[in-house]
């Protein structure tokens, strides 16, 4: 790091977007599974009305279609680190 807080190098740089990185994942992950606890509460309250019962299945694949977009992309990014630039 130079000293005004900039990266020298590439590692230095990926460390940085790791740093970075791994707090919004966490973040963007908690949105996700607000939206899958939200979907199955609002299915197990849906009473066997249809229209409900499809809105809170639809609430429950889209969180964890987002997760699991989260985490392959936090996954990916952490794999590129590691074999490429070894940090």
């Amino acid at each position: 790091m130079t000293a005004d807080g900039r990266p020298e190098n590439l590692t230095d740089f990926v460390h940085n977007f790791i740093a970075i990185l791994n707090p919004v994942v966490a973040f963007l992950a908690l949105f996700g599974f607000f939206g899958l606890f939200t979907g199955v509460l609002k299915y197990v309250g849906a009473g066997g009305d249809e229209e409900r019962l499809g809105k809170a299945k639809q609430l429950i694949v889209y969180g964890l279609v987002g997760m699991l977009v989260i985490f392959s992309f936090w996954g990916l990014a952490r794999i590129l680190a590691k074999t490429y630039l070894g940090v």
